[in-house]
């Protein structure tokens, strides 16, 4: 079976959830926040984010947070 790549790169990112794997993404976020480099990655219901003062979050749009 091929494996097929998501780039890193600038900015936003959208994965229609056939080709990824969610522990990828949340390592992906963690570094990014390690270097104080803030990223936004969407999975599916999930939002997975970085910030540029080192925090990375996991959010659910099932929990309906105001």
């Amino acid at each position: 079976m091929g494996r097929k790549n998501i780039k890193h790169g600038q900015g936003k990112r959208h994965s229609d959830g056939k080709n990824f794997q969610l522990a990828n993404e949340i390592r992906y976020i963690q570094h990014r926040a390690a270097e104080h480099n803030g990223r936004f990655v969407t999975v599916g219901p999930l939002a997975l984010f970085s910030t540029d003062t080192g925090d990375a979050w996991l959010l659910d749009n099932d929990d309906h947070l105001p």
